[in-house]
């Protein structure tokens, strides 16, 4: 009986502690998301002093869409990553802030998936273009196409 009472307290220790761990892991959700209207994500990617000054490249813009909806139109100067090149791919980012990710238009998976996952592999100022590139042209920015 001993055995068992103290097998089955190591089980529920096991269970107890492997729940626990798997709540500490950070998983970015749509409330770690910083979202900007055209006119502030402008304004972001362009400023680049601050109070302490800063270092790198400044902002960047990010397409998140695929190669061919990219070289249809995109907002002047953006880099195309594609959330499936993202991985391999993001080190070209590393020296740029704010870095701006935008899709399509509102609600696009592909931009808050890939701005959720340059927030997980340690980007930081990342921030979202609420309403994308539609919302982009309807402010009445340019657009420019081709690589």
């Amino acid at each position: 009986m001993q055995c068992i009472g103290r097998i089955g307290c190591l089980l529920i220790l096991q269970i107890f502690l492997i729940g626990t761990l798997t709540a500490c892991q950070t998983q970015t959700s749509d409330r770690d998301l910083t979202l900007v209207t055209p006119a502030e994500a402008i304004d972001a990617v362009e400023s680049r002093g601050g109070v302490f000054g800063r270092r790198g490249q400044g902002g960047v813009w990010v397409d998140a869409r695929n190669e061919s909806e990219f070289r249809q139109e995109h907002i002047p100067g953006a880099i195309n990553l594609p959330i499936e090149r993202a991985r391999q791919d993001h080190e070209v980012l590393r020296d740029h802030r704010p870095i701006v990710v935008y899709g399509s238009d509102f609600n696009s998976q592909r931009a808050q998936a890939l701005s959720k996952l340059l927030i997980e592999l340690r980007h930081r100022d990342v921030r979202t273009l609420r309403g994308g590139l539609r919302a982009w042209k309807d402010a009445g920015h340019a657009v420019e196409s081709g690589d």
